[in-house]
């Protein structure tokens, strides 16, 4: 398959350090500037004949780029889309430690503008030790009302059966919420999405290998309120801004060479709809009036709905987040 769901980067932990970001990336002419972030991504940087996991910010059309956090290529792993927190000043990642067998959701303030400045008050939000645990996908509300991040979880249990779940945990850590739990899914769970108020949370669930369910749960009560059958393989999930209630996603169906980004209103029994452009990984802008996604051209601009596109970055094919 084109994509793997980001909750399948539950390989193992030495696999994912050996190219845990992308070999792609090309991090040698980052140009610094006063720029503010407005973009994070999961890269790599070079320090001499070596690459260490790495997380940046960027601006909006990818002039300037900084890496605000390095790993430790030797012990820890750092996995795709730091999430924005509501106000713009954080963002949430997940971390494995591969030589503890640790697995966390990490939160850290990012600077302001684009500069040497690396990211400060790292904390964590919620962590596991044991290694049978991985945690994927961590998606920060879309309100500061909310204050909650969902992320989901992968479990071996025991008798060597995969438990996939979606959580939710206080953005200040504490007690987790299971919103959902279910066993041998081949496509595994992964993609969070939260809606712009808040009241309603997505996920996808894969069925099939190419196949599967975006479920819709009401975070009131957290029941399960909508959900939108997939015939293909999900390749990222976000919703809309506040003004235009739409799910955008790529969908990679069974033999096809190419993923396409899809649009769908998140109703049970709503179609998914695409306008023919190859991507996959979509994010909105903070007014919906453009889409990020990447391809094997690299990061570019969509207008939604049109064939309208521009390339960003060359370098950047994984997974982006726009500032809200």
């Amino acid at each position: 398959m084109l994509f793997a769901i980001t909750v399948l980067c539950v390989f193992a932990l030495s696999a994912c350090r050996q190219d845990p970001g992308g070999a792609n990336q090309n991090v040698s002419n980052i140009v610094t500037s006063p720029a503010h972030p407005a973009l994070t991504y999961y890269g790599l940087v070079k320090r001499g004949d070596s690459s260490y996991p790495a997380i940046y910010v960027m601006d909006a059309e990818g002039k300037y780029q900084q890496p605000i956090y390095t790993g430790d290529f030797s012990t820890t792993i750092l996995e795709s889309s730091p999430s924005w927190s509501p106000d713009g000043k954080s963002i949430a990642f997940t971390q494995g430690d591969s030589t503890t067998g640790e697995y966390a959701i990490r939160a850290m303030d990012v600077p302001s503008s684009i500069s040497t400045q690396g990211a400060t008050n790292i904390r964590t939000v919620i962590s596991y030790s044991d290694p049978s645990y991985t945690l994927h996908n961590p998606f920060w509300s879309s309100t500061g009302a909310m204050a909650k991040i969902a992320y989901t979880m992968v479990h071996t249990t025991p008798r060597g059966e995969i438990l996939y779940s979606l959580c939710v945990v206080p953005v200040s850590g504490g007690q987790r919420t299971m919103v959902w739990t279910g066993f041998r899914l081949p496509g595994g769970i992964g993609y969070c999405a939260w809606s712009p108020d808040d009241s309603r949370l997505a996920v996808w669930r894969g069925d099939a290998v190419y196949g599967g369910t975006i479920m819709i749960f009401n975070t009131s009560d957290w029941s399960y309120v909508d959900s939108i059958a997939v015939t293909g393989s999900l390749a990222g999930l976000e919703w809309s801004r506040a003004g235009l209630n739409k799910l955008a996603f790529g969908i990679q169906t069974n033999g096809a060479s190419s993923t396409y980004l899809y649009y769908c209103d998140p109703k049970t029994g709503a179609t998914p709809i695409t306008d023919g452009v190859i991507g996959y990984f979509p994010v909105w802008s903070s007014n919906n009036s453009s889409i990020l996604y990447c391809s094997s051209n690299g990061l570019s601009k969509i207008t939604p709905f049109t064939l309208s596109t521009s390339l960003i970055s060359p370098a950047i094919t994984t997974l982006v987040k726009w500032k809200r």
